[in-house]
């Protein structure tokens, strides 16, 4: 089966502008986005199944955040995530930005699993690391980017965990 009809098969649900994403098992690989007649396919960063993008996913306004937790960046299986941006014209989420490519390789370890957890919010995005082991085996981070209307950057690392506390594990923002 094609992928393109595997996903639409799968869970393709677009009613109007809005779209449903589901991750995990379901759409290992592809992420789907309306086109108006159907579904068009972003393909995680290598086109391995194992990299599990899609495991986490979060909406909001014009912004669609994807991670990839077993996916490649500088530091090898460290994990990475996708933001995307609604296009009106075309009807579809483009200009993928690789949040993981952002981060600073000091700040990542080999099978950090960057992306594992996500959330957006405004121009800002949270991105969780529980494996990541600057702090000790299993300790975690956490990860903010903002968009600044231009371009996406890394604003800052948040290294609270301590051995096998797996810091990162759930993330959320919110208003204050």
């Amino acid at each position: 089966m094609s992928p393109k009809s595997h996903a639409t098969a799968a869970c393709c649900l677009i009613m109007s502008s809005t779209i449903a994403v589901y991750g995990g098992s379901t759409l290992e690989g592809w992420i789907p986005a309306t086109n108006g007649d159907g579904c068009t396919f972003y393909v995680n960063s290598n086109g391995v199944r194992t990299d599990d993008l899609g495991d986490a996913v979060a909406m909001e306004g014009d912004w669609l955040l994807i991670g990839e937790p077993g996916g490649d960046t500088a530091v090898a299986n460290s994990g990475t995530a996708y933001v995307l941006s609604w296009r009106e014209v075309s009807q579809t989420y483009s200009w993928p930005v690789d949040l993981g490519a952002l981060v600073p390789t000091t700040d990542m370890t080999n099978g950090s699993n960057f992306g594992h957890s996500v959330d957006i919010l405004g121009n800002y995005a949270i991105v969780g690391a529980p494996f990541n082991s600057t702090n000790g085996a299993g300790s975690g981070s956490a990860f903010i980017f903002e968009f600044d209307g231009i371009d996406w950057s890394h604003l800052e690392t948040m290294h609270w965990g301590s051995t096998d506390s797996e810091f990162g594990a759930a993330v959320s923002i919110s208003e204050l």
